[in-house]
């Protein structure tokens, strides 16, 4: 497949979210390499973002959210590990 090229500023940053996307999916997976689907998660949001159907979010949005609620998130979490955890098997990603 012949590469494509990409004219603006915007296709390439579109790309790049696209990519990282797909590595996001494949490392979520535990992929030794990219699959089929990894490549249609790459190809759809590429394409939605150059349409504008789909956006980018901010990475700052994150980081307000953490900066907001502090370390209750944190200690919410460990307040559910703590509560849960007997009752989980090993198998479930806690």
């Amino acid at each position: 497949m012949a590469k494509q090229k990409r004219e603006t500023v915007s296709e390439v940053i579109y790309y790049s979210y696209a990519n990282l996307a797909m590595a996001h999916s494949a490392v979520d997976k535990k992929a030794t390499k990219y699959s089929v689907g990894n490549y249609m998660i790459r190809a759809k949001l590429y394409k939605g973002l150059k349409d504008g159907t789909m956006n980018m979010r901010s990475i700052f949005d994150d980081e307000k959210i953490k900066i907001q609620l502090g370390n209750r998130l944190q200690l919410l979490w460990l307040q559910r590990k703590a509560i849960f955890r007997p009752h989980l098997s090993s198998e479930i990603w806690w």
